[in-house]
C-alpha cells in the first residue's frame, strides 16, 4: 500500500470513530517544492485513552518495574523447539567468560559480572531482551491474525452474486475497505516486528558488553566480537570462539617473527662488528 493509499485509509478510520486528528505538512525542498501540487502531509492519530492510562501507570517507577506485565507473556506463544531465544534468556557461554571470571577470580563460572555496575548493566539487559522477547511474539501474533482477517475478508468476495443488485457496489466496497485495513494491519505488525527485534538486538548488545568490558580484551577485538551475529543458540555467537582465538594466534605469530628479527639483526650486527674488527 503506498503512502497517498494509506492516509487516505487513516483519514476514514478517523471519520469513523470521531477522533480528532492532525495534519502533519512534511518540509521538503523549497527549490523544487513547485514540482508538487502541495506538499506531502501525514495524519497524526491520537493515543486512545487506555493506552495513555497504562503507560502513566508503568512510568511511576521505570526502573524497578517488570519488563512484562503479568499474565502477558502467556497470551502469545511460537514453538519453543526453534524459538527458545524468545522465552529463555540465552546462555553466556564462551571463552569471553572464563576471561571475566578468571579476572575477577571467581571460583566458578559466574551468570553475571562481579563488578556492581557492569552486574547492573547485564541486569538492565535482561529486561531489555525479555521485553523484545515478547514484543516479538506479539508481533508474530499480530501478523498472523492480519491474514486470517484478509482471508475473511476475500472469502466475503464470492457472496457478491447474492446481494441485491443494487447493493453489490456497496458490498464490494465494504470488503475491499476490509481488505485494505488488514493489509495496514499486517504492515503495522511486520513494523512492530522490526522495532521488536532492535529492541532484543539492545538487549543482547548491554549483555555482551557488560562482560566484554572486564575482559581484559583489547578495546578494537571487544568492537568486533560484541557486533558478530546473534544466532539464538547462545549470548555470545559460535564465532566468537573461534575469532579469539585466531586473535591470539596471530599476535603470537608476530610476537615470534618480531623475536625471530631481533634476532637476525642483533647476530648481524654482531657479525658485521667481528668483520670490521678483524680488517
Amino acid at each position: 500500500m503506498d503512502l497517498h493509499t494509506h492516509q487516505e485509509l487513516l483519514r476514514r478510520v478517523a471519520c469513523n470513530m470521531n477522533l480528532q486528528v492532525e495534519e502533519v505538512v512534511e518540509v521538503e525542498d523549497p527549490v523544487v517544492d513547485i514540482l508538487s501540487a502541495e506538499a506531502p502531509s501525514r495524519v497524526a492519530l491520537p493515543v486512545i485513552r487506555t493506552i495513555q492510562a497504562d503507560a502513566k501507570t508503568i512510568w511511576q517507577s521505570p526502573v524497578s518495574i517488570p519488563p512484562m506485565a503479568k499474565g502477558v507473556e502467556r497470551k502469545y506463544f511460537v514453538t519453543s523447539k526453534e524459538y527458545k531465544y524468545l522465552y529463555m534468556h540465552p546462555q553466556p557461554c564462551s571463552l569471553v567468560v572464563a576471561l571475566v571470571n578468571e579476572k575477577e577470580q571467581h571460583s566458578q563460572q559466574a551468570l553475571a559480572p562481579k563488578s556492581k555496575d557492569t552486574r547492573r548493566l547485564d541486569l538492565f539487559g535482561g529486561k531489555v531482551y525479555s521485553a523484545g522477547g515478547l514484543q516479538l511474539r506479539v508481533a508474530n501474533e499480530q501478523a498472523l491474525l492480519s491474514q486470517y482477517d484478509y482471508n475473511s475478508w476475500h472469502s466475503m468476495e464470492k457472496f457478491k452474486e447474492l446481494v441485491p443488485q443494487e447493493s453489490r457496489e456497496e458490498f464490494g466496497a465494504v470488503v475491499e475497505e476490509g481488505k485494505k485495513v488488514a493489509r495496514t494491519s499486517l504492515q503495522a505488525s511486520l513494523d512492530t516486528a522490526d522495532s521488536a527485534a532492535r529492541t532484543l538486538a539492545s538487549g543482547i548488545a548491554m549483555r555482551l558488553i557488560s562482560r566484554l568490558q572486564v575482559s581484559g580484551l583489547p578495546p578494537e577485538l571487544q568492537q568486533t566480537l560484541q557486533d558478530l551475529p546473534f544466532d539464538g543458540q547462545g549470548l555470545f555467537s559460535e564465532k566468537t570462539d573461534s575469532r579469539l582465538q585466531s586473535s591470539y594466534t596471530n599476535k603470537i605469530k608476530t610476537s615470534r617473527i618480531l623475536l625471530k628479527g631481533k634476532r637476525q639483526n642483533a647476530t648481524f650486527i654482531v657479525n658485521t662488528e667481528r668483520i670490521i674488527v678483524s680488517s
